[in-house]
């Protein structure tokens, strides 16, 4: 189950062209969040590299404190739209 709704990531189900399509991209954006924010590195990387590309298209080179605070707020807000916050 994913926590994030975003219609621009493909599915499983859709093929990704080229060797390695974007994954090279996407894990060189989550270890350096996982740098930047070590309290979420434990964290999936999907979660973690889709909702920083739903705020900025680039990996950051310094730490924004706002991050982890919208991170809890996505989280909250998808919970609250399942009916599972209580």
């Amino acid at each position: 189950m994913s926590l994030i709704h975003n219609n621009s990531v493909p599915s499983a189900s859709q093929p990704m062209t080229g060797r390695h399509a974007d994954t090279r991209g996407c894990d060189e954006t989550v270890n350096q969040l996982c740098q930047l924010y070590p309290e979420i590195a434990s964290w999936q990387p999907a979660l973690i590299a889709g909702a920083w590309h739903q705020r900025q298209p680039i990996a950051p080179d310094e730490r924004d404190e706002a991050f982890p605070l919208y991170l809890v707020r996505l989280i909250r807000n998808r919970m609250e739209e399942m009916n599972a916050w209580r």
